[in-house]
């Protein structure tokens, strides 16, 4: 009986402390996310993305994992590769690679995320048009 007692409590701490360090039970929309592409106009091929993050406070975030998928909703697909993005300096990031492969609407799908917290932002641009 002993035996038994021990195993639940063992497997109730790990349950415990699997929890702790889910992802996905950090606070949805508690970042805020600003962004806008510097090539202007955008353009097809290569574009550059530059993005402010803060937190609810209002206070720059500098250690998010950032991520921006160029998407056209009217083909339903993305493009083959990702934009490289990196923080640059307090609240600031960049993006290189923003790629459009063909005219039309493109969005570009932005993701924050901290151990804490996320947000997200979908810009929206008409490409050679």
């Amino acid at each position: 009986m002993a035996a038994v007692l021990r195993a639940v409590l063992v497997a109730l701490l790990l349950l415990t402390a699997c929890d702790s360090v889910d992802p996905d039970d950090r606070p949805k929309g508690s970042l805020t996310v600003t962004a806008a592409l510097i090539t202007n106009p955008p353009a097809l091929g290569d574009n550059e993305l530059k993005l402010h993050v803060s937190d609810v406070t209002g206070t720059a975030v500098s250690d998010a994992n950032i991520s921006a998928e160029p998407w056209m909703p009217a083909m339903g697909h993305g493009v083959s590769f990702e934009p490289k993005c990196a923080h640059t300096n307090g609240g600031e990031y960049g993006c290189t690679g923003v790629y459009f492969s063909m005219p039309g609407t493109w969005e570009i799908r932005i993701e924050a995320a901290t151990a804490r917290a996320t947000g997200s932002l979908t810009l929206t641009y008409d490409i050679g048009k």
